[in-house]
């Protein structure tokens, strides 16, 4: 018998997961869920205001938004490195107007010392 059940067909690939490369549906919601809240909350202007209404806001951005914009570089064992993380529509749209604001201001974007 093995992998038969009665009346089914052969569920020889049974416990393969989701093939590798196909998008995990439940994250792709979740983020789009929550890019439709920062627009309908003002956005990149808004987060622009909160981030200089107070050091601690912009501290925040800086430290904990910021970096999760900047693709993870990890090297093999070889020693040759690859991206472990892609940046997302959102996160493209407001690595841009970030850059934009940086270039109009005549500052680079990163964060001081």
């Amino acid at each position: 018998m093995g992998n038969k059940i009665e009346g089914e067909k052969n569920l020889t690939r049974r416990g393969r997961g989701r093939p590798k490369g196909s998008p995990n549906k439940t994250t792709a919601t979740a983020k789009a869920m929550i890019e439709e809240a920062a627009d309908k909350l003002g956005g990149a202007k808004r987060m622009v205001a909160w981030a200089q209404e107070d050091p601690a806001n912009e501290r925040a951005f800086w430290a904990t938004i910021y970096p999760k914009l900047i693709p993870v570089q990890v090297a093999n064992p070889d020693g040759e490195t690859f991206k472990t993380e892609e940046v997302g529509k959102g996160a493209t749209k407001l690595a841009e107007f970030l850059n934009g604001i940086a270039e109009r201001s005549g500052e680079t974007g990163e964060p001081s010392a």
